[in-house]
């Protein structure tokens, strides 16, 4: 894969996962910006959805 050269040229999305103690999951969404390597957002929540990963991905374009 082409390294990005430009800004706006490529973002990347990763999931995290761990527990709580007993059992208790939760997951992580990361959105990095691939071209300076910074941190976007990290979404923390206990289940994730497609359609929630589609509406924050949506508001960071806004921003």
């Amino acid at each position: 894969m082409p390294v990005p050269l430009r800004p706006k040229q490529r973002w990347s999305l990763d999931f995290l996962s761990d527990t709580f103690g007993a059992c208790r999951k939760f997951r992580i969404l990361a959105v990095n910006y691939d071209c300076c390597r910074e941190n976007l957002a990290l979404i923390a929540d206990t289940s994730i959805s497609g359609a929630r990963v589609g509406r924050e991905r949506d508001a960071l374009v806004r921003t």
